[in-house]
């Protein structure tokens, strides 16, 4: 499989972010990153979550924070505009995050 063909989120794939012009401030490249963005947060992280809590005992609160914590090093990296987090980074991610 192509490492571009790789989904990124529900309904986007990597190369369809590689194709974005953000560098020359191009907007409707800007308003599909934000799509793509919102997708992705959505479909990794606070779809599962709110399914979890719908569906689940009192006992599945250690899931949603472990989902929580992958969400906030997640908006940092992008803020950050950083690829990875990298071994041993996650608590200064945390750290910036908040």
């Amino acid at each position: 499989m192509e490492t571009e063909n790789i989904r990124i989120s529900p309904n986007y794939r990597k190369s369809q972010w590689l194709s974005l012009d953000l560098e020359n401030n191009k907007l409707d490249d800007w308003e599909i990153a934000i799509k793509i963005f919102k997708d992705r947060i959505e479909g990794r992280f606070l779809t599962h979550i709110d399914l979890i809590e719908k569906q689940s005992s009192i006992l599945s609160g250690f899931v949603i924070l472990s989902l929580d914590c992958l969400l906030i090093e997640t908006l940092e990296q992008f803020y950050k505009g950083k690829l990875v987090t990298g071994r041993g980074m996650n608590e200064k991610a945390f750290y910036s995050f908040f």
